[in-house]
């Protein structure tokens, strides 16, 4: 791994809704099921836990906000217990081809193709998996992602840390020689700090809600997404 100095400045990206209009995460469990990888059980479960016409969605929505944890990704995740690491990799890959290249938002793109790909580290609370996958393909070293647990060569289905709400701390952990941050450029409100201590600061917005959430941050240029007709 490259040994960044204390003045070494890097662009952080999120992934989810950011890069890709997807929540990977979500859409890659609802791909496993789609292509049979997964067991058929998850089939049903799966839309009587997401749909929103579903008792038990808003029974555990109401769980959710009240112990401020993601009960849902818990869930899902645990769909993936006593599946190999490999497979789950293999997985994650058709996941990209299949799927996520088609939801390339082409904005945030060509912003990161201002930029040498070894000073990106892309920071999501995506699984580690998906986000190995995804800095592959792009040529990107750095990322950080939400772990899973493993036993051996296989998954438990838990996850081990998750990365929403707590990227810079998780930054300041990979690189702790420092870094500075030349810019962040995420959608999501719990990157508030991380995007509070960049130089530069790009805030994906894809409603008026968004625009009014971020413009209270100084120095935070808005960038509207209309994901539908930014594909590429």
């Amino acid at each position: 791994m490259k040994n960044w100095s204390l003045s070494k400045k890097v662009v952080v990206a999120d992934i989810c809704n950011t890069l890709y209009d997807s929540n990977t995460t979500y859409d890659f469990i609802k791909y496993c099921i789609a292509t049979d990888k997964l067991p058929a059980f998850t089939k049903m479960v799966y839309p009587c836990i997401l749909s929103r016409v579903s008792p038990f969605f808003w029974a555990i929505s109401l769980v959710q906000k009240a112990i401020n944890k993601d009960i849902f990704k818990t869930i899902i995740v645990s769909f993936l217990k006593g599946h190999s690491i490999q497979d789950v990799k293999e997985w994650a890959e058709h996941f990209y081809e299949d799927v996520l290249q088609d939801r390339i938002i082409g904005q945030t793109f060509s912003i990161l193709k201002e930029y040498n790909p070894d000073d990106i580290v892309l920071v999501s609370s995506t699984l580690e998996p998906i986000a190995a996958t995804i800095a592959e393909r792009l040529s990107i070293r750095h990322f950080l992602a939400t772990t899973l647990v493993k036993n051996n060569s296989h998954y438990t289905g838990e996850i081990e840390r998750e990365l929403s709400g707590t990227k810079l701390a998780a930054l300041q952990n990979k690189f702790q020689d420092g870094i500075e941050l030349e810019l962040v450029i995420s959608d999501n409100f719990t990157d508030k700090e991380l995007m509070s201590r960049s130089d530069k600061k790009i805030a994906v917005c894809y409603n008026k809600q968004h625009e009014r959430y971020w413009s209270a941050l100084p120095g935070v240029t808005i960038l509207n997404i209309t994901a539908s007709n930014d594909r590429v």
